[in-house]
């Protein structure tokens, strides 16, 4: 877990820097768990299976890694390997686009004004994702978001973000768009918890992404792994 000091998550809205005043760590952190407890002892698994030929498997729907991030020089057709993945299976990887500047009536991110809009995305369109030369994704155009509806049975976007406008207390209401690539079976939502299903070990494989870039920014990239808790 990592914890970014206060001057580095506020947002810088006019030309100064009033951010560099702020804080520059946290006084205390907390981190609260939560626990079931049993009514009954006997509602225990190893009171009613050998535990010596038996195993509990409790699925963990959602484990990812830190983002990988890979700058891109401008629009048009790009090409990058990703790297980083840890050792285990590689369940998902989720994409999304951040523009080095955003359009007018969007907010303001201009590269070295301090007013950075780390949550304004845009979508990139012709992603293909290949495992040692072999397509595992593939949404030519803006198809990505019709699969991934179809595949997770909710859109791929985040709506009614806020982005706050250089040098005033205005803000824009948009739309944030991100990509999702499955490298394991898909299955029902409502099974999540329930049913554990395996992705693919990248091993020293060489996982290619080709998509279309909307303009200069960086490619974020976030890894989905394979995670259960056995007893």
């Amino acid at each position: 877990m990592e914890l970014f000091a206060l001057n580095q998550v506020l947002i810088n809205q006019a030309g100064g820097n009033p951010a560099a005043a702020s804080p520059t760590q946290l006084a205390s952190a907390s981190l609260q768990a939560k626990q079931e407890m049993l009514t009954d002892s006997s509602d225990q698994l190893a009171r009613r299976v050998d535990m010596n030929s038996h195993a509990a498997t409790v699925c963990l729907p959602y484990f990812c890694q830190q983002e990988t991030q890979v700058a891109i020089a401008g629009s048009g057709a790009q090409s990058v390997n990703l790297t980083g993945f840890r050792a285990g299976e590689v369940k998902q990887i989720v994409l999304w686009f951040t523009p080095n500047s955003t359009p007018s009536g969007a907010g303001v991110n201009i590269p070295g004004s301090g007013n950075y809009q780390p949550l304004y995305w845009t979508q990139m369109s012709d992603v293909q994702l290949t495992y040692n030369g072999e397509v595992f994704n593939r949404f030519d155009s803006g198809s990505a978001q019709m699969w991934n509806i179809v595949e997770d049975q909710k859109s791929a976007v985040v709506n009614n973000l806020t982005s706050p406008t250089n040098g005033s207390v205005a803000t824009t209401a948009f739309t944030a768009n991100y990509v999702k690539c499955d490298f394991a079976q898909v299955y029902s939502p409502n099974g999540r918890d329930s049913t554990l299903v395996h992705g693919k070990p990248v091993l020293n494989a060489v996982v290619q992404l080709s998509f279309t870039a909307p303009a200069a920014g960086i490619l974020h990239a976030m890894y989905l792994n394979t995670a259960a808790a056995a007893a």
